[in-house]
């Protein structure tokens, strides 16, 4: 899986699709490596980008730093795990 790092942020960016992103929010206590497989399936269709949270509470940085990544893109489905589903109700808000 390749990792990527942008302004403090560590993320997986899978998938070659840049057309279409899948955003993946992973829950507390976990990281993007918890859904290391299903990231791969939907790598094969999609561009998947699945940050690494430092905490919640740099969530509005980090924020910042996913919009950069798929402003580009013209569509982008957001998935949240556990507590991620804060993180992305709050990123679609």
């Amino acid at each position: 899986m390749k990792i990527f790092k942008k302004g403090g942020l560590k993320y997986l960016d899978e998938g070659e699709d840049r057309n279409d992103v899948i955003l993946f929010f992973h829950g507390w206590g976990v990281s993007p490596y918890s859904c290391q497989n299903l990231i791969k399936v939907l790598a094969r269709r999609y561009r998947v980008i699945a940050p690494f949270f430092r905490s919640f509470a740099n969530f509005k940085t980090d924020e910042e730093i996913i919009e950069e990544l798929v402003i580009e893109t013209q569509k982008v489905i957001v998935i949240g795990h556990s507590a991620g589903g804060i993180s992305a109700v709050d990123f679609l808000l």
